[in-house]
């Protein structure tokens, strides 16, 4: 590694050695030997990155009022799980995201906020995934048209066979 010796200031390339856990410089020009200083590491995790205000989307009917009792009491499970079942029938899970995102930001509440963002993540899931396997049943007039054709393929048939026994 190409740097300034410490001791005698020059512009060498240094040979780098582990020595005892710590990183020792040695010169070629001067053969000193000298320790490289640790990068300094942050006292404390760097705070959570703040999520850009987003428009929350419109409240499902029963939803807010839900919220606002998830926020009264903020570590009662059976509130936030109310709050989700109100979403989930309404289909609106944006909503409760939207929410949860928002909680989020804050310290206090952003363990709460992080497991129950996870947990709408996988209802919104399942409901897509439920949604592509429901079958659509045949309307009455494909099943007709089906009846009319193999009606009409088997009478082709017997008219053919008769026709080929007749000669």
């Amino acid at each position: 590694m190409k740097a300034e010796c410490a001791l005698c200031h020059g512009n060498v390339v240094l040979a780098l050695d582990v020595v005892d856990g710590a990183i020792r410089a040695t010169c070629p020009s001067c053969q000193g030997s000298f320790p490289i200083p640790a990068a300094a590491k942050p006292a404390t995790e760097p705070p959570p990155r703040a999520a850009p205000a987003m428009p929350i989307p419109p409240a499902p009917p029963g939803a807010e009022a839900a919220y606002l009792a998830c926020e009264e009491k903020w570590d009662d499970p059976q509130r936030h799980d109310a709050f989700l079942a109100v979403c989930q029938a309404a289909g609106s899970f944006a909503y409760a995201a939207a929410r949860y995102r928002s909680a989020a930001t804050e310290p206090a509440r952003a363990d709460v906020a992080g497991s129950r963002l996870r947990q709408i993540r996988i209802l919104a899931e399942q409901a897509l995934v439920s949604a592509v396997r429901a079958e659509k049943p045949l309307p009455k007039a494909d099943v007709l048209r089906w009846v009319a054709k193999a009606v009409f393929v088997l009478a082709l048939v017997i008219g053919a066979v008769i026709f080929l026994t007749r000669r």
